[in-house]
């Protein structure tokens, strides 16, 4: 078990005083009348799995991308792409960045006439210089936990090195990444096809908001650790509040979203910051306290931006009982936030090309079953999926619930490209005179 801290008084109040003082800074504001940018539709996912093996491959060469994500792009059902990376995929050095695989997504969006969507996965993968200490780094301050993907077949503890969110100095290093991010977009011209930004800052391993809760699987006790490390829920609130105005200010004219974990998402702590343990505390019990910070911080996030600037969305669309997930539906409405899904991965995500060098078609989204065994899509499941997304409580009503968008995995969108054209048609209705035709 490993901490990174330095002592100098009652962290605590350290840490609130000085961002209490961060949050106190001049606001950038939108013009007045502006309006938010045009979100709605599909969007392919875009990791660099996906891209062509000659943009991306590692440093041996065994693990190359499937080139899977231009002909996904390329179908007339997709709207945009999400440019999804981590912080590491883009640092080189100390404040200097490698936007080449950002950039080939980009302009492959832009070159297609497509909308473009940004999602810099912080948490575990934040660069060692964050830590470093200065004049090498920002001197974050860090702690080591233990998480494990709940379900995943063969899923061990993994340990992970997570910067502490309310740390001053990591918030100023989040600052530097959205200030650069900014101005090379602007640079590069394609800031006009820049649609979203997925708020992240407060993640573990992917981009969902989430810190590492109990798990009782592994050797290191999180609660404990988080414990020693001075953790309290107003120290996240302040940092999230934070957070959304680094956003804001980087980007005031983009729509911000943010994709949850509304089960387990954040440790149990009481508001003095004693941990909740199950057990002798139920289950039920440690766990609504990490959901009700969960549906705390989102609905702060919709008073901060405002409901036309702000989407919620899970990142496990599936069939089944209880989907799509009512917890993410109703911290969207507490909210007054627009709503949106990601289908879930539960066939994994292949890194090499199928015969010939062409995309694999295998991966992606399941449309059942469970993640341990996933049952694999048909035309038809994969319909129900996507109209069960589009709309969650169904279609009966003058005004039934809508998502704003849907973000589909390569490999679904080549299997099934008329029923990806349908949803589209679903998320924006073709006008009159086209649909005529």
């Amino acid at each position: 078990m490993r901490i990174c801290w330095r002592r100098s008084g009652d962290r605590s109040t350290r840490y609130l005083l000085a961002l209490l003082l961060l949050l106190a800074a001049p606001e950038a504001t939108r013009a007045q009348g502006t309006a938010p940018p045009d979100i709605g539709g599909i969007y392919v996912i875009g990791q660099k799995y996906f891209l062509p093996p000659q943009v991306w491959s590692t440093g041996n060469g065994k693990t190359k991308g499937n080139g899977s994500l231009k002909p996904a792009l390329m179908n007339p059902g997709v709207d945009g792409v999400l440019i999804d990376l981590t912080w590491s995929d883009i640092a080189v050095a100390y404040r200097k960045y490698d936007w080449s695989l950002l950039d080939y997504m980009a302009r492959v969006a832009v070159e297609e006439g497509k909308k473009f969507e940004i999602a810099i996965i912080t948490g575990s993968s934040s660069p060692d210089w964050v830590f470093a200490a200065p004049p090498d780094g920002y001197g974050a301050q860090s702690a080591t936990f233990e998480y494990i993907q709940s379900g995943k077949p063969g899923a061990v503890c993994m340990s992970q090195t997570l910067p502490l969110p309310w740390d001053t100095n990591y918030l100023s290093a989040l600052r530097d990444l959205l200030n650069h991010l900014s101005r090379h977009i602007k640079k590069k011209g394609y800031y006009s096809s820049l649609a979203m930004l997925r708020i992240t800052g407060i993640n573990t391993l992917t981009d969902e908001l989430r810190l590492p809760a109990a798990e009782n699987q592994c050797k290191v006790d999180n609660l404990q650790l988080w414990q020693s490390v001075g953790y309290r829920p107003v120290l996240v609130r302040q940092a999230w509040r934070r957070i959304l105005r680094l956003y804001r200010r980087a980007f005031p004219d983009k729509v911000l979203n943010v994709a949850l974990i509304t089960a387990d998402g954040f440790p149990a702590f009481t508001e003095n910051g004693t941990p909740v343990a199950s057990p002798p505390a139920s289950v039920k019990a440690a766990q609504a306290l990490g959901d009700a910070m969960t549906t705390q911080l989102v609905k702060e996030a919709g008073q901060e931006l405002g409901a036309e600037w702000l989407v919620v969305q899970s990142n496990g669309l599936v069939l089944g009982n209880d989907q799509p997930d009512p917890a993410t539906i109703m911290d969207a409405q507490k909210a007054h936030a627009m709503l949106a899904w990601q289908t879930n991965e539960w066939l994994g995500i292949p890194a090499a090309t199928g015969p010939g060098g062409t995309p694999s078609s295998s991966g992606g989204a399941a449309c059942g079953g469970t993640r341990s065994q996933p049952i694999t899509c048909t035309a038809s499941t994969f319909a129900r999926m996507l109209t069960s997304g589009i709309y969650p409580n169904g279609t009966s009503g003058q005004d039934p619930l809508q998502a704003q968008y849907l973000e589909l995995f390569p490999a679904n969108i080549s299997q099934f490209p008329q029923i990806v054209m349908q949803s589209h048609d679903l998320l924006i209705p073709p006008a009159p005179e086209l649909a005529g035709r």
